[in-house]
């Protein structure tokens, strides 16, 4: 006789370790705005908007196989496809001085002009245009985009193995100054363990505020169809929906640790607000917001963590527009001979960088690949 494996009792199920408070009817509402915002700003702009606008194009692969793009703010990626996709086909059809007169017009550079020569040349490339990951819509920064399909297929497993380097900086709130809030998240955690209290979830680490702190959980769909992170013990064990829970890890840097910058270290733990640079392993959705909420919510990001109760000194406006998350970096590991060679590219800074606070971008750089 056949049997059929029968699927675990309710009780059984991996329960999530975090689950954000139900969004409020303001959060709500402003999610719901950005949406239709994003919307009506797609269908308003022409691709040369998005495309010639400055410091879009951030690196061209010099044989034409990749290259990477500044991504806006409140944008889908496939919509910043399409633009790419849409300023190809006019680049196809348009006479080439006219182009060129184009370029002139809206770069000030030489080295502008020439990283958009480069980028203008993929119009020859026969092949569809490919993202190699994905940002969520109120993501910024860099956006890989394969120019055929075997490169695709390069990169996209390199992505798979995590031979790609990502690192992204959020705008967060310093949950210290938050009393309610930190009444509800830190209530009954020992404060100052290494990762871990005995139950599997993360507490809060003492080391956290001089380095790093490594986020380890599990990832998956709740039964409610929802992202959450759940304890990483559970990670291979079924989920509801017939999915599995599977392993997802960031690194976390408060502020920007080494021995030299001890006075800005202590200068950025008495702000209201700072930035946090996130490393991730492994590429799960959602997965930097979701640790970041764990003790730093991301600012404006209502549906991890964040509500209007924080004084991170945003005025509401701002704070509507989207929240604040931006792919500084992403290096790349190229075919190169019989080998790999990685190419790194960086995005200029966000918007909402506060360099009177945090001091210039630069250290970003500095700190992390110096």
């Amino acid at each position: 006789a056949s049997s059929v494996a029968s699927a675990p009792a309710a009780e059984d199920w991996p329960r999530p370790s975090d689950c954000p408070a139900p969004q409020e009817d303001n959060a709500r509402w402003i999610e719901a705005a950005r949406a239709e915002r994003c919307k009506r700003r797609t269908e308003s702009l022409h691709c040369r908007d998005v495309v010639l606008s400055d410091g879009f194009v951030l690196y061209v692969d010099p044989r034409a196989r990749f290259f990477v793009v500044n991504k806006p703010a409140g944008m889908y990626v496939e919509d910043v496809l399409d633009f790419i996709e849409r300023y190809m086909e006019e680049v196809r059809r348009v006479p080439e001085r006219d182009i060129e007169r184009s370029k002139r017009a809206k770069t000030g550079s030489d080295g502008a002009t020439s990283i958009r020569e480069a980028f203008n040349s993929l119009a020859k490339v026969g092949e569809r245009f490919r993202l190699l990951h994905r940002l969520d819509r109120d993501t910024t920064g860099c956006l890989g985009i394969a120019c055929d399909k075997e490169t695709n297929r390069i990169l996209s497993r390199a992505f798979q193995e995590g031979r790609v380097k990502k690192h992204y900086v959020a705008h967060c709130i310093n949950t210290e100054f938050v009393g309610g809030f930190t009444e509800k998240k830190w209530k009954g955690w020992e404060e100052y363990e290494p990762f871990e209290d005995g139950s599997g979830a993360m507490t809060w680490p003492q080391r956290f505020c001089n380095y790093r702190l490594e986020c380890h959980t599990g990832h998956g769909r709740s039964k409610h169809g929802l992202w959450r992170l759940y304890a990483k013990e559970d990670v291979g064990r079924e989920l509801p929906g017939g999915s599995k829970v599977k392993e997802a890890r960031t690194n976390l840097y408060r502020g920007f640790d080494s021995s030299s910058d001890s006075k800005r270290l202590a200068h950025l733990r008495r702000l209201q607000s700072f930035p946090v640079v996130a490393e991730p392993i492994t590429g799960r959705t959602h997965q930097i917001r979701m640790h970041c909420s764990q003790y730093f919510p991301i600012v404006g990001d209502y549906k991890y963590g964040y509500d209007d109760m924080a004084d991170d000194d945003v005025v509401q406006e701002e704070r509507e527009k989207g929240y604040r998350l931006h792919s500084f970096s992403l290096e790349l590991p190229i075919p190169d001979g019989n080998g790999f060679r990685d190419t790194h590219v960086m995005a200029p800074p966000p918007s909402w960088w506060n360099e009177e606070q945090w001091g210039t971008y630069d250290i970003l750089y500095e700190r992390f690949f110096a």
